[in-house]
């Protein structure tokens, strides 16, 4: 609404994990308004792969703060509900990434709110977007962490991105940056500018 208001057409969408997703939805429901795409940390685009890679997180989480993410299980619900929703992703958030320090800058600025995720996940209810990824016809640079929370399902679907995949095209261009996580343009900073420079002249 806001993009036809400001009469504005094929315009370059970045989005980084569930932004990705409301990125491909827009360019397939609106094509005249979406020019490139950058679909950053993109997550397996359905319910199911949400829960995967928020187990995965969980599973890396590194001490100190698995411990406290084990207490937070049990006593979290005691706090109040926005509290225990920032501690409980900042927690997971650890074991997101590979490089912890990069948290150090970012955790300040973290808000999370569960009753706006709720308002936007809840009605989606069961939602699998694989087909319309399957659908991308704009010019998309998919950018992946190689250590990024994804179960082997996961990273089987990434790979259907990459050449010979089965979504490969000639129209996408896969990026997979190694020694990064959920957040390639901190850890990885030169690696990330340099493929979005290469897409984005």
């Amino acid at each position: 609404t806001l993009l036809a208001r400001l009469n504005l057409r094929r315009v370059d969408v970045y989005g980084h994990g569930y932004g990705s997703m409301v990125a491909v939805r827009l360019a397939d429901k609106h094509p005249k308004l979406v020019g490139r795409m950058v679909l950053d940390g993109s997550p397996v685009p359905s319910l199911q792969g949400l829960q995967a890679r928020a187990a995965v997180a969980a599973a890396r989480v590194p001490e100190p703060w698995a411990q406290d993410l084990e207490w937070f299980k049990v006593e979290g619900p005691r706090f109040n509900p926005q509290v225990y929703d920032l501690w409980l992703n900042l927690a997971l958030l650890t074991g997101t990434v590979v490089n912890h320090s990069v948290l150090v800058d970012l955790w300040p600025h973290l808000d999370t709110n569960p009753e706006v995720r709720r308002a936007v996940l809840e009605p989606m209810g069961d939602f699998d977007l694989s087909e319309v990824y399957g659908r991308i016809a704009k010019s998309t640079l998919m950018i992946f962490g190689q250590e990024a929370p994804l179960d082997d399902a996961g990273k089987a679907w990434r790979a259907t991105f990459e050449p010979d995949g089965a979504y490969a095209k000639e129209n996408i261009k896969t990026v997979v940056i190694s020694e990064a996580g959920h957040l390639p343009a901190y850890e990885q900073p030169e690696a990330w500018y340099s493929a979005i420079e290469s897409f984005l002249p």
